[in-house]
């Protein structure tokens, strides 16, 4: 069986990090499978590769792969017209290069060509009605079914890769596959059991109050990741005056940013496949969503905030989750949100609360209620591998 899979990047590190995520797990469990990746941006793809990936190719082979540039309409065309792909997964509603929808939709078409929509993850409870539901298309022998990623058995769940497992198990084993690519300094702070490694990745945003909190936390060490919110959170630090080391963090791949957000204290991340870590790491978080058109983000927000609400049941717990749900609202807001927003992120936006730097730091310092964040990450992994369930789709299509 060979598997196609598409990817358009929108987002630097969530799309094409998920897709090699999935890669990665697809060839753990199936040597069996071939695997052609259609990538936009192979720049990108490099960043977080720990295979090289020559960004200026239009094909090569790497990681046991075919990986193509989305944009080489010509060589695609000619490829995948001698090689008609069979298995597609169409990750986060990327669509289809116009090349490929050439091959796909001409007249001569004789084989039926099955392809999965696999969509952003949510927690919406519309996850679990729209998993396996199927699509249309403009020709019966392109068949179209919508594949959801979720927080339930009635989704396919999230990506289990073995790398990423054995960093959630085994904290001794990631910070070793780790320490070799970081900063000396942000090494020494990981292993410093006095130090409080706070893990930030994030969007455009005012950081004030966040690095107000940290800096009355008194061991803190901050890991700052590149991307749009690095500036922001600088800029912060200089206009509050605040005192505590931070480390830019080089590039990294994605199983040395795996083992990073699995051995820090707290996190502060973004993007599509950092939030699935994030939650199956066990390790307390806040996740800063893509903003949407008329607030739609914070109903995904909230939608993860009801179903982590389940694991915080204790009174001690409970109470904790009360603030925390607010002020995780709250970090997905800014000033002017209220204008244009639907009536439901509306609602979201009135449980928002801004934090004081002190009620910001009970927070971040998550006081004796780990144990709900690690019931969470638990909870996810019971619910089976994604990967499995993909290939397991195909593989059922294939026998008949």
């Amino acid at each position: 069986m060979e598997i196609t899979v598409l990817c358009r990047v929108v987002d630097n590190y969530g799309d094409i990090g998920f897709v090699y995520r999935l890669a990665r797990s697809i060839r753990e469990i199936s040597r069996g499978i071939r695997l052609s990746l259609i990538v936009s941006d192979l720049e990108a793809f490099a960043r977080i590769a720990d295979i090289r990936i020559s960004a200026g190719k239009k094909y090569q082979r790497r990681g046991g792969w075919r990986i193509f540039d989305w944009n080489a309409a010509e060589e695609c065309g000619r490829y995948f017209m001698r090689h008609e792909p069979l298995y597609i997964v169409e990750c986060f509603q990327c669509g289809r290069p116009d090349w490929l929808d050439g091959v796909l939709f001409r007249k001569d078409k004789k084989s039926v060509t099955h392809m999965l929509n696999l969509e952003y993850l949510t927690a919406e409870t519309w996850a679990d009605e729209f998993h396996l539901l199927k699509s249309g298309t403009r020709s019966p022998l392109v068949r179209k079914v919508n594949f959801m990623p979720g927080f339930t058995r009635r989704t396919a769940g999230l990506v289990l890769d073995a790398h990423f497992t054995k960093c959630v198990r085994n904290r001794k084993l990631a910070m070793a596959d780790m320490a070799p690519l970081l900063p000396p300094d942000a090494s020494r702070a990981l292993y410093d059991p006095g130090i409080f490694c706070v893990t930030v990745f994030s969007y455009e945003r005012d950081f004030t109050c966040v690095a107000e909190a940290l800096s009355k936390k008194g061991n803190a060490h901050v890991l700052l990741a590149e991307g749009p919110g690095k500036d922001c959170f600088l800029s912060a630090m200089r206009e509050s005056k605040s005192a505590f080391p931070v480390t830019v963090l080089p590039p990294l791949p994605q199983t040395a940013w795996d083992a990073l957000l699995c051995c820090s204290d707290f996190n502060f991340i973004r993007g599509e496949d950092s939030f699935s870590r994030a939650c199956l790491s066990g390790i307390p978080f806040i996740w800063h969503a893509y903003r949407q058109s008329e607030g739609t983000h914070l109903i995904k927000v909230s939608a993860l905030l009801n179903v982590m609400e389940n694991f915080f049941a204790e009174k001690e717990d409970a109470e904790f989750f009360r603030l925390y749900r607010k002020t995780m609202l709250w970090y997905n807001t800014r000033d002017g949100d209220a204008d244009g927003i639907c009536a439901e992120a509306a609602e979201c936006m009135r449980e928002a609360e801004a934090p004081t730097p002190e009620a910001l730091l009970s927070v971040i310092s998550h006081g004796g209620c780990d144990g709900p964040f690690r019931d969470f990450s638990d909870y996810l992994f019971s619910n089976g591998n994604l990967t499995e369930s993909l290939i397991a789709y195909f593989r059922n299509l294939q026998d008949k």
